[in-house]
Formats: C-alpha cells, sequence, structure tokens
C-alpha cells in the first residue's frame, strides 16, 4: 500500500512539473515572439521611443523571470 501512495504521489510531481514546464515554455515563446516583433520593425509610428524601450525591458524582464521560477523549480528549495 505504501509503494502505491508513493507511486501516485511521484506521479502527481511529475504531472505538475510538465504542466510548469509547459507554461514556462508558451511563456518564453510569447516573450521571444513579442522581441521578434518588436526589433523587426522598421518604422514605430504608434509609440514613443520611451514606450518602445519600456516594452522592451519589460518583455526581458518576464523572460528572465520564467527562466528563473522554471529552473528553480526543477533545482528544488
Amino acid at each position: 500500500m505504501e509503494a502505491e501512495k508513493e507511486q501516485s504521489k511521484h506521479a502527481a510531481s511529475l504531472a505538475f512539473a510538465t504542466a510548469v514546464a509547459a507554461e514556462a515554455a508558451v511563456a518564453a515563446a510569447q516573450a521571444a515572439a513579442e522581441v521578434v516583433r518588436l526589433t523587426s520593425m522598421p518604422h514605430y509610428t504608434e509609440k514613443t521611443m520611451e514606450e518602445i524601450a519600456a516594452v522592451k525591458i519589460q518583455t526581458a524582464f518576464r523572460g528572465y523571470m520564467v527562466f528563473n521560477y522554471f529552473f528553480s523549480y526543477l533545482l528544488g528549495p
């Protein structure tokens, strides 16, 4: 009975880790797409330079936070 309980805990942990990894991958892909979109546009007609800089900084920070969260989860406390 104890082995089954341990196996069930392991399966739940694996499912959670998979979900976290998938969520991190989606967030990283969205951040990368935003960076590509912003850096490939030749002219920024609707936004000021400050707004463009703010979006780039926020995108980089979000990617950094996702990276740290994902790897801190993998490495444990």
